[in-house]
């Protein structure tokens, strides 16, 4: 995990950097993170500006848990996505950038069956996975409504990215995923262009909601085990759906993706731990396998699993 005070620095960047973009209102939830890792700072009682049990909840006290939650998280995400686009920022949206800036404050105001309220936060995980791309060499594309393109060889890429709210809507996110990845296929022109260029993608979804949902804190005794935790909870969520996800996935669907970021308290501080998981889907056509197989391999450099769904 990155020291605080680097984080706090880089996170004064990255809220600058948006805030020159689009319009941030003054009393956004970005501002009172920051107002959070100033405190954090000056209440620093460990080695490397961390902060003990007994201080952070403190903290707790004063702000709230989702709001220390959300500081934790998100201060990370935008932090990733200032990394991947302060130099390329036109690829952003400016309408996606107000959108997340300017959402509302905690995932607890959220409401399922009312779009609008989870809008901001699933445009900061769509981003979220774009800088990830981004960052692995691949040049993305974003259109008003922020799915992921980018060009790989002679094939064109569509990512659609699906933040879940609670484990039982998975099936619904998965089939209207496979629709939208169907679409874009056709649209594009199966099984390739007259430029020869074929149409694939995969699925990633976000379960951070799902994880956080007993807990909003994973109290670890070392970064390994909060890893391996993690690790497990994505390994049997997959366990249960493999034979949904394939069933559901179309044709020239490559691979599905899950990507989990929790707040984790160790005995040396608390800070955020992201996993990326990608799942290939080894009963395509040998020339997709081997297109998974080489996004798949960039994407699970971080892990070092070796993983498929079959």
């Amino acid at each position: 995990m990155m020291a605080y005070a680097e984080k706090a620095e880089k996170f004064s960047s990255a809220l600058a950097w948006m805030s020159e973009l689009a319009r941030v209102n003054t009393n956004s939830r970005f501002y009172v993170y920051q107002k959070i890792w100033k405190e954090l700072i000056a209440s620093s009682d460990l080695p490397d500006n961390g902060i003990s049990p007994n201080q952070f909840n403190r903290l707790a006290e004063k702000y709230g848990k989702n709001s220390m939650c959300g500081a934790i998280l998100e201060t990370d995400e935008l932090i990733d996505i200032y990394d991947a686009f302060q130099n390329d920022s036109n690829v952003i949206p400016i309408s996606i950038l107000e959108k997340i800036a300017n959402g509302k404050f905690s995932e607890t105001e959220e409401e399922a069956d009312k779009p609008a309220t989870s809008q901001p936060r699933n445009f900061l995980f769509e981003l979220t996975v774009a800088a990830k791309f981004q960052s692995l060499g691949f040049h993305v594309k974003l259109n008003e409504d922020a799915d992921i393109v980018f060009n790989f060889r002679n094939y064109k890429v569509f990512v659609e990215c699906k933040r879940l709210f609670g484990e039982k809507n998975f099936e619904f996110n998965l089939r209207r995923a496979s629709d939208q990845l169907t679409e874009r296929y056709k649209q594009f022109g199966l099984p390739k262009n007259l430029l020869g260029i074929c149409p694939i993608g995969f699925n990633l979804f976000s379960l951070t909601k799902v994880f956080n949902s007993e807990q909003l804190f994973l109290i670890a005794s070392s970064g390994k085990a909060a890893v391996s935790k993690i690790d497990n909870t994505i390994l049997e969520f997959v366990k249960r759906y493999n034979q949904l996800i394939m069933r559901k996935s179309p044709a020239n669907t490559i691979g599905t993706g899950f990507y989990i970021r929790v707040p984790v308290c160790l005995p040396f501080g608390t800070g955020a731990v992201n996993r990326w998981l990608f799942f290939p889907h080894y009963e395509q056509p040998e020339k997709f396998r081997k297109i998974s197989d080489q996004i798949g391999q960039k994407f699970e450099r971080q892990s070092g699993l070796e993983k498929s769904l079959k």
